[in-house]
C-alpha cells in the first residue's frame, strides 16, 4: 500500500481505495477513519520490523493529518475530498510530464520519472497524460546512470519538496471539518502511539488537544460522549462506536503520558458501555435506548449488533480491545474478564467471518497474551535511551513508564514492592505478574519484549 498509488507519495496519507488490480490508481478521497487505523498499523509495523520505510510512512501520514485535518481549536476533521471541482478526477494529486518538467531540473525529472513510474501503470484511464505517482523501482536502480551530485536520496528529497510547493499552489479539494468523536478517538490513539514511538512531544500534544476539546465540549459523565461537536454544541449521544473509540483513544493517551486525567474518563466511559449497551447474549448494541437522543427513523431503535469489521474495527471488537488495554494499564483483571465474556458470544456469531472478524481475533489473541510493563528508573542519558528503546520495541500489549506512575495506574505486585533504584538507570520489565532481571542495556529491550515471557531458544 505504501509504495503504490493508495499512498500519496508527495503529500502523505492514504487515499480511500484502489480502482485497479495493481493498486496504482486510487479513488482520491482521504478518509480520517482509514488514516487513523493505518497510522496505528504502520507504527506497530515499524516497532516490530524496524523498517525505515515504515518510519517514513508514519511521518508522512502524520504530516498530512496535521497539515490538512487538524483543527486550530483541537481535534481532527473527517476527510478530504477527491476532487476540487465538478467533473474533476484527482487533478490535485496527479501530474503530467509538462507539469513535472516545469517544477524539476533535468536530473530530478529523470529520477522522479523512473522512480515513480511516470508514463507506466499509474496513468489515469480517462486522461493518460496525467500520472499517479507510485514507487516502481528501488531508488538505487532508478538512479543508475544519472549524474546526481548530491546522491539519490538528497535529490529525491529536493524534488519532493519542489512538488509539494507546486501542489500547494493548486486549488485543493475541500476538507470536511466536522469533529466526530469516533474518528477523533481513533486519531487520539494513533497519535499517542506515534508520538511515544517517535519520541515527539508535539504529536502527543496534538492528541492531548483533541482529547481535551472533546472532554470539554462533548463529554458528560452520565451520558457519555456525543457523536459530534459544532458551534452550537454537542449532538448525538448514546452511540456505542463513539464511546468505545473515544475511550480507546483516552486509554492510549493516558498511558503514553502517565496522566490520570485521561484514564479516569476512559474508565467511566467503559463502565457506561458495560451498563447501558448490553443486549442479547451479552453482546453490545449499537445504541443505548436510554441515552440515544437522535431521530427514530424506521427500525433505528431495534437492537443491532456491530460485530463485523466493515471496513474499520467493529464496535464490539473495539470494546473488547479497550477492555483489554485498560486491564493491562491498571493491572485490573476485572476488565480482562469483561473482554473474555464479550468475546464468547461474538465468536459464536461471527466465528467463520474470516477477515471481517479480524478485530475480534486480535482481541482474542491479546486476551491470551501476558501484557508487558516497563518502568525506567533513574535519570540522565541512559535512562532516556532505555525509555526510547522500550517505546520503539514491539510487544502486542505494552506500556512504558519513565518512573513509577501515579494512581490509578498500577504495577505488577513484584515490581510495585521492589525497592526503587537510588539513582542507577535501569529498566524493569514484567510480563503479567512475572518480572525479568533489571535491564541496563537499551539494545537488550527489543529482543526481550519481542520474546515476551517465553523461554529463549538455545
Amino acid at each position: 500500500m505504501a509504495d503504490g498509488g493508495l499512498y500519496d507519495q508527495v503529500g502523505g496519507g492514504f487515499h480511500r481505495y484502489a480502482v485497479d488490480e495493481g493498486w496504482h490508481i486510487p479513488h482520491f478521497e482521504k478518509m480520517g477513519v482509514d488514516n487513523a487505523a493505518l497510522l496505528g498499523a504502520y507504527v506497530e509495523g515499524a516497532q516490530r520490523f524496524d523498517d525505515s520505510r515504515l518510519f517514513e510512512v508514519v511521518r508522512g501520514t502524520l504530516g498530512w493529518v496535521r497539515e490538512v485535518l487538524a483543527d486550530p481549536g483541537g481535534g481532527f476533521g473527517a476527510s478530504q475530498d477527491a476532487d476540487n471541482a465538478p467533473g474533476d478526477d484527482g487533478s490535485y494529486f496527479t501530474w503530467s510530464r509538462p507539469e513535472l518538467k516545469d517544477v524539476l531540473d533535468p536530473q530530478e525529472l529523470k529520477l522522479v520519472s523512473r522512480y515513480f513510474g511516470v508514463g507506466s501503470e499509474g496513468r489515469m484511464p480517462h486522461d493518460p497524460d496525467r500520472n499517479v505517482l507510485f514507487r516502481l523501482l528501488p531508488l538505487a536502480e532508478a538512479a543508475q546512470g544519472l549524474d546526481l551530485a548530491d546522491g539519490a536520496e538528497a535529490t529525491l528529497d529536493r524534488a519532493l519538496t519542489k512538488l509539494r510547493a507546486a501542489r500547494q499552489r493548486r486549488n485543493p479539494p475541500a476538507v470536511d471539518r466536522a469533529i466526530y468523536s469516533d474518528i477523533n478517538g481513533r486519531f487520539i490513539a494513533a497519535f499517542a502511539r506515534a508520538g511515544a514511538f517517535l519520541g515527539d512531544s508535539s504529536v502527543l500534544a496534538d492528541a492531548r488537544r483533541a482529547a481535551d476539546r472533546l472532554l470539554r465540549e462533548a463529554y458528560v459523565e452520565d451520558r457519555g460522549v456525543a457523536h459530534r461537536i459544532d458551534p452550537s454544541g454537542a449532538h448525538g449521544f448514546g452511540l456505542l462506536e463513539d464511546q468505545v473509540a473515544f475511550a480507546g483513544g483516552l486509554i492510549e493517551l493516558g498511558g503514553a503520558l502517565a496522566d490520570p486525567r485521561y484514564v479516569l474518563p476512559a474508565t467511566h466511559l467503559l463502565e457506561l458501555v458495560d451498563r447501558e449497551f448490553r443486549g442479547e447474549d451479552g453482546l453490545l448494541r449499537d445504541l443505548s435506548p436510554r441515552l440515544y437522543d437522535g431521530p427514530s427513523v424506521g427500525g433505528v431503535r431495534e437492537p443491532s449488533y456491530p460485530l463485523e469489521d466493515s471496513p474499520h474495527l467493529s464496535a464490539n471488537a473495539a470494546a473488547s480491545l479497550a477492555f483489554l488495554r485498560l486491564a493491562s494499564l491498571l493491572h485490573d483483571d476485572r476488565w480482562r474478564a469483561r473482554a473474555v465474556a464479550l468475546l464468547a458470544p461474538v465468536s459464536a456469531r461471527i466465528g467463520g467471518a474470516g477477515l471481517f472478524a479480524a478485530g475480534s481475533a486480535l482481541a482474542a489473541g491479546l486476551a491470551e497474551t501476558e501484557p508487558a510493563t516497563v518502568v525506567v528508573e533513574g535519570s540522565g542519558l541512559l535512562a532516556g535511551e532505555l525509555a526510547a528503546a522500550a517505546r520503539r520495541a514491539w510487544h502486542p500489549n505494552l506500556w512504558v513508564f519513565a518512573g513509577r506512575p501515579p494512581a490509578p495506574f498500577s504495577l505488577p505486585a513484584e515490581l510495585a514492592s521492589a525497592s526503587a533504584s537510588p539513582g542507577e538507570a535501569r529498566a524493569l520489565v514484567c510480563f503479567g505478574s512475572s518480572c525479568a532481571p533489571p535491564v541496563t542495556d537499551p539494545a537488550a529491550l527489543r529482543p526481550l519484549l519481542a520474546r515476551g515471557n517465553r523461554t529463549p531458544s538455545a
